[in-house]
C-alpha cells in the first residue's frame, strides 16, 4: 500500500496545501513550526478520524487541537493505492461535534463514490485499531516507545486462524485477574478472606448454644410449674370467693342497719352542733324564743350583714390599717390644736418686744455710724494724736456689731413662726388625706353615714346594741363604727357557720328520709348484729386479700418467666439461624475456594497456552529486531564487526533461546560489498513471549528504560519494524516517521539514514525532519 497525494483545506495551521507522494523514501525537510507533525496527524486522521473527543485538555482533544483558528469546518482528502492496483480517495470534513463530521470514499479512477470501505477504513484496511496503528506504522516525534496490544498480537505473523482469539485474550486475562483478586484469600478485599472472617465470627457466635438450650429448658420447666401453682391458687380463690359471697349476703341486712344507724347519728350530730351555735349567738334570748322565731331573727341578722359585706369582708391587714389611721388622726388633731394655741400666745407676747428690739437696733446703728464718722474726722484733722481716733473707731465698730446682732435676733423670731406654720400645713394635709382614706374604708360597709361631720370620740358608743342604732348618722363616731365593724364581722362569721350547719342538717335529714323510703324499716329495726358472723366475714375478706396478693405476685413471676423464655427462644432462634448461616458460609467458602482454584488453573493454562502460541513467532520477531538493530547501530560500531572492505556482520537469533548471534554476513547498503566476520558475537538483548525487549547485563535481564534516550530509540525503532514485518506479509503499509532521530548523536544518525534506506525498499516511507544532515 502506498499514498499518492493529499489535499489539505484547513487542518490546524495548515491551509490549502497539496502534496504528492512517491514510492520508497519521501523526505519532507521543513523548518520548525511548519506543521510537519500536523501533516503526519492529518494522514492518520484520514484513516481513523479524530480522537480524544472527551478529553478536557486541548492538547489531548484533537477536535480542539486541529480546529482552524479562523473557525469553520476543517479537513481535506487523501489518495492511496493498494497492492492489487485499486486506488481510492478519502475525504473528511470535521465540524464542531462528531455528529457534524462528513466522510466519503471515492474510486480514484472513476471519481465515483465507493462502498468498499466505511468511515472505519483504517481498521478495515490495516485490521488494527488506532492505538495499534500508533504503535506500529505511525512513529511520532518523542513517541517511539511502543507496546503490544491484543490486535498487534493477533496480527503478528497471521498465525492465528481467528484473530479475535488474541484480541479477546487480554480482556479475558484481565477479567480472570479481576475475579481471582476479588476472590483472593490473601487480600482483605477478597471474598474468600471476608467469608473466612464471617465464618469465624459465626462460629464464635454459636459457641454458647448448648448453655442457651439448657437455660431455655430450665426456664420452660419453671414457667410450667408457676402456671400450675396459679391454677391451684385460682381454684382456692374461687372457693373462698363463693363462701364470701354467701356470707356477705347474710351481712347485707346488717350493713343496711349499720348504714341507717350512721345516717341517724350524723343527723343527730348536725342538730346538736346547730343548737350549740344558735345558743352561742343568741345568748340568754335562746331559751325564750321558739325555733321558728330563732330562725327568723337569725335570717334578718344574716341579710343585714350580707348587705353590709356585699363587697366582701375586710382583711385583718385592712382593719389594722384603719385603726392605725384613726390613731394617727387623733394624734394629728391634738398636735395641730396645740401648735395653733402655742402660736397665738407667742404672737401676742412677741409683738411689743419685737418692736422694742427693732427700735433699739436702729438707734444702735445710728450711734455706730456717728462714732465712725467722728473717728474718721479726728484721724484726718488731728494726725498727731491718733489715740482718740482709734477709740472712736473701735466704739463705733462694737456698737455696729451689737446692733446687727439685735436686728438678726428680731428677724429670727419671724423665721420660727414660718417653720411652725409650714409644719401645721403639712399636718393638716396629712390629716385630710388620712380622713379621706378612713372615710372611704368605712363607706364600703356603712354608706348611709355622713362622714363629712364625723365626731371621733374614743369614749363614745360604748353602750350601742348589735344593730348600732345609737350611732348618729349625721355626726357618726368613726371609732364606734370601727368597733361595730369588728362586731359585725364576728357575727357574720358565726351566722355563716350556722347556715352551713343548717344546710348540712337538711342534707342528712333528706338522706335519712330517702333511706327509709327505699328500705323495709320494720325488718331493719328488728335486725341484731351477730358478732361471730362479722368476724367470719372479716376472716374471709382477709383470706381473699391474701390469696389475691399471692396470685398477683405469681402472675408477675409468670410474666417475668414468660419474658425470659421468649428472650431465650429468640436467642436460640438467632443461634440456630447463625448455625445455618455458618453452614451456608462454609459451603459458600468451599465453592469460592474451588472457583478460585479453577480460575487460577485457567489463568495459568491460558497464559501458558498464549506463551506457547507466541513462541512460534518469537524467533522470527527476534530475527527482525536483530536485523534492524544492526542497521541502526552500524554507524557507531556497536554489536557489529566492520571489515576493511566495508562489510558488516549480521546477527541472527538461534531458534528457541531468543538471543541473537553473528552467523552470516549482511551487505553494506552504502559500500555494496560483503564480508564474513571471523568469530560470532552476541548482542545484549533478549525478547520474551510478550515481545518485550530486555537488556542482558551481568547475567540478568534488565529493563531497557535503564538505557539512554538514544539507545532506547534504537531499540524501539527496531522493535516497531519487527512488528511491521511480522504483521504485514502481503499488503505492505506505508510508514510515517516524524523525525524519530532527534535523540541520536551524529554517528547514530548515519545509522538512522541507512535504516530509512533499508526499510524504503519494501515500504513507502514518509519522513519528516527539520535537519539538513538527515536529508
Amino acid at each position: 500500500m502506498r499514498l499518492l497525494n493529499c489535499q489539505i483545506e484547513n487542518f490546524g495551521k495548515l491551509q490549502n496545501l497539496e502534496l504528492d507522494f512517491q514510492d520508497g523514501l519521501n523526505v519532507f525537510l521543513r523548518e520548525n513550526g511548519f506543521g510537519k507533525s500536523t501533516l503526519a496527524a492529518f494522514i492518520r486522521v484520514m484513516f481513523y478520524g479524530l480522537s480524544g473527543e472527551r478529553k478536557a485538555q486541548d492538547s489531548d482533544n484533537e477536535r480542539k487541537k486541529y480546529r482552524p483558528w479562523q473557525g469553520g469546518s476543517f479537513g481535506g482528502s487523501l489518495c492511496f493505492a493498494l497492492d492489487d492496483g485499486r486506488c481510492y480517495r478519502i475525504t473528511r470534513h470535521f465540524g464542531e461535534r462528531k455528529g457534524q463530521d462528513q466522510f466519503m470514499l471515492y474510486d480514484a479512477e472513476t471519481n465515483l463514490p465507493s462502498k468498499d470501505y466505511s468511515e472505519r477504513i483504517g481498521e478495515e484496511l490495516f485490521r488494527i485499531d488506532e492505538t495499534s496503528f500508533r504503535r506500529t506504522c505511525f512513529i511520532g516525534q518523542q513517541a517511539l516507545e511502543t507496546g503490544v496490544t491484543s490486535e498487534i498480537n493477533a496480527r503478528i505473523g497471521n498465525v492465528s486462524e481467528d484473530p479475535e482469539d488474541m484480541n479477546r485474550y487480554a480482556a479475558v486475562l484481565e477479567q480472570l485477574k479481576d475475579e481471582i483478586n476479588a476472590l483472593s484469600p490473601a487480600r482483605r478485599t477478597g471474598a474468600i478472606f471476608k467469608k473466612r472472617l464471617e465464618l469465624e465470627e459465626l462460629k464464635n457466635g454459636c459457641a454458647g448454644r448448648e448453655a442457651e438450650e439448657q437455660q431455655a429448658v430450665e426456664g420452660a420447666a419453671a414457667l410450667h410449674q408457676a402456671r400450675e401453682t396459679k391454677q391451684r391458687l385460682q381454684s382456692v380463690l374461687e372457693s373462698t370467693n363463693r363462701r364470701l359471697v354467701q356470707q356477705s349476703q347474710q351481712q347485707d341486712a346488717i350493713r343496711d342497719r349499720m348504714e341507717y344507724d350512721r345516717l341517724c347519728a350524723d343527723r343527730s350530730d348536725s342538730l346538736t352542733r346547730l343548737l350549740e351555735q344558735e345558743r352561742r349567738y343568741l345568748g340568754a334570748s335562746f331559751d325564750t324564743l321558739s325555733g321558728e322565731q330563732r330562725a327568723q331573727q337569725l335570717q334578718r341578722a344574716l341579710r343585714r350583714l350580707q348587705e353590709t359585706f356585699r363587697s366582701g369582708l375586710p382583711s385583718e391587714a385592712e382593719m389594722r390599717g384603719a385603726e392605725k389611721r384613726l390613731g394617727r388622726i387623733a394624734w394629728l388633731a391634738d398636735r395641730i390644736a396645740g401648735l395653733e394655741q402655742q402660736g397665738g400666745r407667742r404672737r401676742r407676747k412677741a409683738s411689743p418686744k419685737k418692736s422694742t428690739q427693732q427700735t433699739r437696733a436702729f438707734a444702735g446703728l445710728l450711734l455706730s455710724l456717728l462714732l465712725l464718722l467722728l473717728g474718721v474726722y479726728c484721724l484726718l484733722h488731728f494726725g498727731g494724736n491718733i489715740m482718740p481716733s482709734v477709740v472712736l473707731l473701735g466704739l463705733g465698730a462694737l456698737v455696729l456689731l451689737l446692733s446687727a446682732a439685735r436686728f438678726v435676733k428680731s428677724t429670727g423670731t419671724r423665721s420660727d413662726d414660718q417653720e411652725r406654720m409650714a409644719a401645721l400645713q403639712n399636718m393638716r394635709v396629712e390629716l385630710e388625706h388620712l380622713n379621706q382614706e378612713l372615710n372611704r374604708f368605712l363607706g364600703r360597709f356603712y354608706p348611709e353615714m355622713d362622714y363629712s361631720a364625723a365626731a371621733d370620740d374614743p369614749t363614745a358608743a360604748e353602750g350601742e346594741d348589735v344593730d348600732g342604732d345609737d350611732i348618729d348618722r349625721r355626726h357618726p363616731n368613726r371609732a364606734a363604727l370601727l368597733r361595730r365593724l369588728g362586731t359585725d364581722m364576728l357575727s357574720y362569721s358565726r351566722l355563716t357557720d350556722i347556715r352551713t350547719i343548717a344546710i348540712e342538717l337538711s342534707k342528712r335529714q333528706q338522706a335519712q328520709e330517702a333511706f327509709e323510703q327505699s328500705h323495709d324499716m320494720e325488718k331493719l329495726r328488728a335486725i341484731q348484729r351477730p358478732a361471730e358472723a362479722a368476724e367470719s366475714l372479716a376472716a374471709l375478706s382477709q383470706q381473699m386479700q391474701t390469696l389475691r396478693a399471692q396470685l398477683e405476685a405469681l402472675e408477675a413471676r409468670i410474666q417475668q418467666l414468660s419474658a425470659e423464655q421468649e428472650t431465650a427462644e429468640r436467642r436460640l432462634e438467632e443461634l440456630y439461624e447463625m448455625e445455618r448461616h455458618a453452614q451456608q458460609a462454609l459451603e459458600d467458602l468451599a465453592a469460592m475456594e474451588q472457583r478460585h482454584h479453577l480460575l487460577t488453573i485457567v489463568r495459568d493454562h491460558l497464559t501458558k497456552a498464549r506463551n506457547d502460541f507466541t513462541k512460534q513467532y518469537m524467533d522470527p520477531m527476534m530475527d527482525a529486531f536483530t536485523k534492524y538493530y544492526c542497521i541502526l547501530s552500524n554507524a557507531s560500531d556497536e554489536a557489529l564487526v566492520t571489515t576493511p572492505g566495508g562489510t558488516v556482520a549480521r546477527m541472527d537469533a538461534p531458534a528457541g533461546n531468543g538471543t541473537a548471534h553473528v552467523t552470516s554476513s549482511l551487505t553494506d547498503t552504502a559500500a555494496g560489498s560483503e564480508a564474513v566476520v571471523s568469530s560470532p558475537s552476541a548482542i545484549p538483548f533478549r525478547m520474551d513471549a510478550d515481545f518485550n525487549v530486555h537488556l542482558l547485563a551481568e547475567g540478568e535481564a534488565r529493563n531497557t528504560e535503564l538505557l539512554s534516550a538514544g539507545y532506547r530509540n534504537l531499540v524501539e525503532l527496531a522493535r516497531r519494524m519487527a512488528f511491521i514485518d511480522a504483521m504485514y506479509k502481503e499488503e505492505k503499509p506505508f510508514i510515517l516517521l516524524d523525525d524519530p532521530f532527534i535523540n541520536l548523536d551524529p554517528p547514530k544518525v548515519e545509522g538512522g539514514m541507512r535504516f530509512l534506506e533499508a526499510i524504503a525498499r519494501d515500504h513507502q516511507v514518509i519522513y519528516f525532519t527539520c535537519h539538513d544532515s538527515r536529508k
